[in-house]
């Protein structure tokens, strides 16, 4: 049987969030090119960890949730989540992960 100490766990916990935050760099530079432009990769990878806070205090934790929550914090607002109508859904048991992110994104596309 395979046995992880911890020290090991963290170390592949950490090396996952440098791959993502990796990603989400290149993801939203590509994407929100004009709203980041001139933005250093320091002060936008503040603003990812931002955001992953953000979704952990909501129990987001898949790539596809937290990568959500990104994108509504450029396209709406990093408060995005201040309604009460959004914490609902964020706090919902009955939702799953991609399911709320997805509810919230089109409920303010839709207007």
């Amino acid at each position: 049987m395979l046995i992880i100490r911890e020290e090991q766990y963290e170390a592949f916990r950490q090396q996952a969030r440098q791959r993502f935050r990796k990603k989400m760099l290149g993801h939203l530079r590509l994407l929100f090119a004009k709203e980041w432009e001139k933005k250093s990769d320091a002060e936008i990878l503040g603003f990812i960890d931002q955001g992953v806070e953000k979704s952990l205090v909501y129990g987001l934790r898949t790539e596809y949730a937290i990568q959500r929550v990104l994108e509504l914090m450029c396209e709406v607002s990093c408060g995005f989540d201040d309604p009460d109508w959004v914490k609902k859904i964020l706090n919902s048991s009955a939702l799953k992960e991609r399911h709320k992110v997805d509810l919230i994104g089109d409920s303010y596309k839709a207007g």
